[in-house]
Order: structure tokens, then C-alpha cells, then sequence
């Protein structure tokens, strides 16, 4: 049985300019193929930024998912929703450079990413 190893680093993506901060990490760190990635992001900033992004994700293998905004209209009361979750499998090695894109209205608010690297194990 062959085995895949997962390792990465996170990279900071984000920009000053832009409207929140984003950190996307994932999970496993390390493990055997296929392997299932549980990405993670933190916003921080504005809160009414932060209220209802639309969220693109690129996981780097030529797969993308997207998460729509369709919420109330912000007020003071509402809950925030800072963290946000995908999953992706990975079934190949390779260096995958994921993003995730947060935006509302057409306005970019923050990009954020990571690197997964996948090593081939024994006999492959």
C-alpha cells in the first residue's frame, strides 16, 4: 500500500488595503492518502464587513466551490460568523496552493492562502 505525506505552511495573503483579515489554515498536517483537508479561516476586523461574505475557494488541483452571501441586512444585534470551514481531498502528490476569496458586492474584502504539499511514500 502506497502512502501519501501531507505537509504544509500557511503563506500571508492578505493584503493592508483590503477591508478584514483572513487566516486559513488546514488540517492534517500530516497524513496517509486519499487524504481529506479540512481548511479553516479566522476573520478579524470590521464586523459589518465580516457579516455574510461571499467566500470563493481554490483548492489548487483545479477544483473551486463557492459560498454565496444571501443574509439579512447587517445590524448591530446580528451574529458574526468569523470562522468558516471547507474540505477537500487530496488523492495525488503534489504542491497544491490553495485561496480563499471573501467578498460583498463585488468588493474583494480579503484573500487568504495556503500551501499543502503532498509527498508520494515508498514505491511510488
Amino acid at each position: 500500500m502506497s502512502r501519501l505525506w501531507l505537509t504544509a505552511f500557511a503563506l500571508a495573503c492578505a493584503s493592508d488595503s483590503l477591508a478584514l483579515s483572513a487566516d486559513l489554515r488546514h488540517r492534517p498536517m500530516v497524513a496517509f492518502a486519499p487524504v481529506n483537508v479540512v481548511f479553516i479561516l479566522h476573520l478579524s476586523g470590521d464586523r459589518e464587513q465580516m457579516y455574510c461574505p461571499g467566500l470563493e475557494w481554490d483548492f489548487g488541483d483545479g477544483s473551486k466551490s463557492g459560498q454565496e452571501s444571501d443574509c439579512e441586512p447587517y445590524s448591530p444585534e446580528v451574529e458574526v460568523q468569523t470562522r468558516h470551514t471547507a474540505q477537500h481531498a487530496y488523492g495525488g502528490g503534489g504542491e497544491y496552493n490553495v485561496k480563499v476569496r471573501g467578498s460583498k458586492a463585488g468588493k474583494t474584502l480579503f484573500v487568504a492562502g495556503t500551501v499543502v504539499t503532498v509527498h508520494s511514500g515508498i514505491g511510488r
